[in-house]
């Protein structure tokens, strides 16, 4: 087996793969790919690929002291304006780390 870069004929195959799996797998094309991966046997079959996509990760700061109420009604507020400046930059999803 080999490790090499992806080629744009392996793009069907991972696609299928990815569609047997059932689960979604991002556009290899997509601009936050930064760099694919592919295994291939000793005949060029695809044993295995990985891809790395840059992603945001967001972070939440809320004033504890505030109602509940108040709070989630500026997490809305936060969402909205983050979605909007995100999708400028192209991306359309983000992990958000909040504190217990």
């Amino acid at each position: 087996m080999k490790v090499r870069p992806l080629a744009p004929a392996d793009i069907p195959k991972l696609r299928a793969l990815g569609d047997s799996a059932g689960y979604e797998y991002p556009d290899l094309n997509g601009p936050h790919i930064e760099s694919v991966q592919i295994v291939e046997d000793d005949e060029g079959n695809i044993v295995a690929a990985a891809a790395a996509k840059s992603i945001i990760e967001l972070y939440l700061w809320s004033d504890p002291e505030r109602h509940p109420s108040t709070r989630l009604i500026a997490v809305r507020l936060l969402h909205e304006a983050l979605i909007a400046e995100l999708a400028k930059l192209q991306y359309h999803e983000a992990n958000i780390f909040l504190p217990p």
